[in-house]
């Protein structure tokens, strides 16, 4: 293998690396609740979205008076999808999922 060969395999190998990287950390995740590291992945996970994936999303994790959690997702023109879950048996489940939009009034 010749130099240029091996320098075009290691800008690929790089690069692949950083997209990789990139998707891994494209969450902005805010959490509102006193939850282990573990619960707001399983959380963040099954969020449900109004519009497509995005490369990079907003998140807010609270906890409701009830003990469920809600999971915020930021959608365009100020509305944001929110996905809420039970812990039954040690686990979240999603119960329910809505669009929610400000009030302009």
């Amino acid at each position: 293998m010749n130099a240029p060969t091996r320098f075009r395999l290691l800008a690929l190998v790089v690069a692949f690396l950083a997209f990789r990287s990139f998707l891994g950390s494209r969450d902005f995740v805010g959490v509102l609740a006193d939850l282990p590291r573990a619960d707001v992945k399983a959380i963040v996970s099954q969020l449900e979205e109004w519009s497509a994936p995005k490369l990079s999303r907003e998140i807010v994790i609270r906890e409701l008076p009830d003990g469920r959690m809600s999971g915020w997702v930021k959608e365009s023109d100020d509305r944001w999808s929110v996905t809420v879950f039970t812990n039954v048996a040690g686990s979240w489940h999603k119960n329910e999922w809505m669009l929610v939009e400000r009030d302009s009034r």
